[in-house]
């Protein structure tokens, strides 16, 4: 029997390590509230060892801000805005702003007001105007804190470059011995001090009573809920993917977090907790609340058996490497898919789904020419995983959450995994029936591909095992009964 790790694992030499001691740093210091919402900007570029590039911790050209201050003072609202609940989406994908759409519906029914942060010039922010348009939905208002001054925005930028230096220093100073910041992060650490900026001139003229923030790391969102979790408001916040790294999602800058599950929640509470324990800390989230999919369709399909084909999920990007340590994995896969094609499998068909960021890998493309009636190269921009899921019998890959969404559609998933690969207990319930090594891999598919009864075994274990992945195989609707238990200072 192959020992699972109980906590998450990472191969040595990721730069995960380095990470998680940073984020402890900035955490346990007297400037936390201030420095976290750089932390996901910077977290892929902390490294073991002295990078000797701090030529980015110079003073910056412009020191005399008061005047450019004082004008900027003039984005501000002259009006004070009301509504029960802040709404910050910062989307940009479809099914991101298909969340915000049903939240709005939820708080809508329930009467509650809304004000919604987004720029105008955002297919969000045309996509919720059409919605609300479409549901005849009155109580809200748009807020966009970003001016469309040309000489505001550059008072602004003069202003976050100096707020930006000055917390590139401090957290320079915090870092463990060993640690450091590779290349220079002022772009990153400039818009975050953007974001904190702006939303301080806002701030005095908004009243709200509690936070939904879709993403708690993105800037802005993290700018907003420290600043509301201060003030004793309820913030709101959900899962945004499987949990890969416990720097990436703890502390959680919420009091009540929206996870997909029972398993997600486990992960979620025992990594806050742990990290506020370290950082001597109470944690700021109080519930974590299992809630079913938020992004994915997940309604089953037929069984697809005679389709005869393998979906492979792409997740290769140029920093995953090193970050979670999974070249050997990447390199695994490969040469895992090379075999599938070159072998007698049972399959008709191989489809590569690109990872949405993913600009393209030759080694991909490379593949469907050398088998072009087998390898198929799937774009993520045009084909949805829904119409990807509806042509496979399989699913393979290493630890992405489309696999998770195979399983739950009934399309049994295949996670590529061997002892002292990285892992996550996030996808523990899977580990049982579904993680499998290379160097079964081939067997594996040939025997479900040729054995009808075999494949229908493992496809109601998929759907068993999903149900604690996504709660009561539901997607979230927020319902009455939601809306009332994640703000419950706004419920009447």
């Amino acid at each position: 029997m192959v020992q699972i790790p109980t906590d998450f694992y990472f191969p040595p030499g990721a730069t995960t390590i380095a990470t998680i001691a940073a984020q402890k740093a900035l955490y346990s210091s007297p400037y936390y509230r201030e420095l976290l919402p750089y932390f996901a900007g910077l977290e892929t570029r902390f490294v073991w060892g002295d990078q000797n590039n701090d030529g980015y911790l110079t003073p910056p050209e412009y020191r005399d801000i008061l005047p450019r201050y004082l004008k900027l003072k003039k984005i501000a609202l002259n009006e004070k805005m009301r509504g029960e609940v802040l709404v910050v989406g910062e989307c940009s994908q479809p099914a991101e702003i298909n969340i915000m759409k049903n939240l709005i519906n939820g708080l809508s029914k329930q009467r509650k007001s809304i004000i919604y942060i987004v720029s105008p010039h955002t297919t969000e922010y045309k996509e919720i105007q059409a919605f609300i348009k479409e549901k005849g939905i009155k109580e809200i208002e748009f807020l966009n804190i970003y001016s469309r001054s040309t000489i505001q925005r550059v008072i602004l930028r003069i202003i976050a470059h100096n707020r930006a230096i000055k917390n590139c220093q401090i957290i320079h100073n915090l870092l463990p011995e060993g640690i450091s910041i590779h290349g220079n992060p002022l772009d990153v650490m400039i818009g975050v001090a953007v974001a904190q900026t702006i939303w301080e001139h806002f701030r005095p003229n908004i009243r709200f009573n509690a936070v939904f923030v879709r993403n708690h790391w993105n800037p802005l969102s993290a700018t907003i809920a420290i600043d509301a979790m201060e003030e004793g408001k309820t913030v709101v916040t959900t899962q945004h993917g499987v949990i890969s790294t416990p720097a990436t999602f703890a502390p959680i800058l919420a009091t009540r977090k929206l996870c997909f599950g029972s398993a997600s929640v486990d992960t979620m509470i025992s990594q806050d907790q742990k990290i506020a324990s370290q950082a001597k800390r109470a944690p700021y989230c109080q519930e974590c609340i299992p809630v079913g999919s938020l992004f994915d369709e997940i309604s089953i399909m037929p069984s697809n058996f005679n389709k005869k084909t393998i979906l492979v999920i792409d997740q290769h990007l140029s920093w995953t490497e090193q970050f979670y340590g999974i070249k050997e994995e990447f390199q695994a896969l490969q040469n895992v898919i090379g075999d599938i094609s070159n072998g007698n499998t049972g399959l008709d068909k191989l489809i590569v789904r690109l990872h949405p960021r993913n600009k393209g890998s030759h080694y991909w493309f490379e593949l469907a020419h050398q088998y072009p009636e087998f390898v198929e190269i799937s774009d993520p921009v045009h084909n949805g995983l829904s119409d990807d899921l509806e042509r496979s019998s399989l699913t393979l890959g290493l630890f992405s959450g489309a696999l998770v969404t195979s399983a739950a559609r009934g399309i049994p998933p295949l996670f590529l995994w061997q002892p002292g690969w990285y892992y996550t207990p996030d996808l523990s319930c899977f580990t049982e029936n579904f993680f499998i090594e290379p160097a079964n891999i081939v067997s594996r598919i040939n025997h479900l591909m040729n054995n009808f009864e075999e494949y229908e075994l493992l496809r109601k274990k998929a759907l068993m095992t999903s149900l604690e992945y996504y709660h009561e195989h539901k997607v979230c609707d927020f319902n009455s009964e939601l809306i009332a238990r994640i703000f419950p200072r706004c419920s009447k």
